[in-house]
């Protein structure tokens, strides 16, 4: 896979879900179980999906989502794991510890 989607993250990714849900219908059992089961008490709704921005873009654009309402945002990833854990890291500062992300 890593010849065939050379630094196409997105597109990895969605292989992998793919992978992930064809061994959850065939095992006849939600992926979350075959992860290991549930680490939260509840489903969390995703309100809004944000690009992999560059950092302070990252934290712009939270900023105005938090300032227009949202609540749940969820942060792609899958560029540099440096970048992806810095711009985690800043949206995380700016929407707070009472969000869901």
């Amino acid at each position: 896979m890593d010849r065939a989607a050379a630094d196409n993250w997105f597109a990895k990714s969605a292989i992998e879900m793919a992978c992930w849900d064809i061994q959850g219908k065939e095992a006849g059992k939600p992926v979350y179980e075959l992860l290991g089961g549930a680490v939260r008490p509840l489903p969390i709704t995703c309100r809004f999906s944000m690009g992999a921005y560059p950092l302070e873009r990252a934290r712009q654009r939270a900023g105005e989502l938090v300032e227009e309402g949202f609540t749940t945002i969820k942060v792609k990833v899958g560029t540099d794991i440096e970048e992806d854990v810095a711009r985690v890291a800043a949206v995380r500062e700016v929407i707070g510890p009472h969000r869901d992300w």
